[in-house]
């Protein structure tokens, strides 16, 4: 996936990064997936 700058995305502390398709990536959190999923509502609104 050459759009994605996956090593800017591990950067940030997750757990790992999965291709799940030519065009889609899963982004594996871990124990502070309340947190992401908080700020990511946060930056939403």
């Amino acid at each position: 996936m050459r759009k994605v700058d996956q090593q800017k995305i591990k950067s940030t502390g997750i757990s790992g990064i999965k291709e799940v398709g030519p065009t889609s990536i899963q982004v594996i959190v871990g124990t502070n997936v309340q947190f992401v999923a908080d700020e990511i509502t946060k930056l939403r609104k």
